[in-house]
């Protein structure tokens, strides 16, 4: 099992939708879809390989709700346009996230709901040699 900074993670954004208006006795988009994604990771066996981080903002503003994955040595992916029924999804690509070497899955094998949601695909940091300087 991976520890620490080795487990891949799973961000959300938690104020989505920004700029609608919320009433105090109700929960923003992005803490609707937090909110499932912590419910269905409750009694999964994903949660044990994957860090669940609940966070500000992912500056996906423009099409919000917001997701990322991310892990070292794995590309960072970021979902959006996502909703409080999306979260079985988004957990089934985190399993698929996990699993695969790079995190590059290929789009083939995403669940139906993710279909054109990715809005950024970054690919990881070169991996430095300390003493090398390469």
């Amino acid at each position: 099992m991976k520890e620490g900074w080795e487990k891949d993670r799973l961000y959300v954004c938690e104020t989505c939708i920004r700029d609608a208006p919320v009433r105090m006795d109700d929960r923003s988009e992005g803490r609707k879809l937090s909110d499932a994604l912590k419910n269905e990771l409750s009694g999964s066996d994903v949660s044990n390989d994957l860090v669940f981080r609940q966070v500000h903002c992912l500056n996906g503003c423009l099409k919000p709700c917001n997701v990322a994955l991310r892990a070292p040595g794995k590309f960072n992916l970021r979902f959006s346009l996502l909703r409080e029924a999306d979260a079985a999804a988004v957990l089934e690509m985190a399993e698929l996230y996990i699993q695969h070497p790079t995190g590059d899955v290929p789009s083939d094998l995403w669940p139906a709901q993710l279909e054109n949601k990715l809005t950024v695909r970054t690919p990881p940091p070169p991996q430095f040699n300390a003493g090398r300087g390469k």
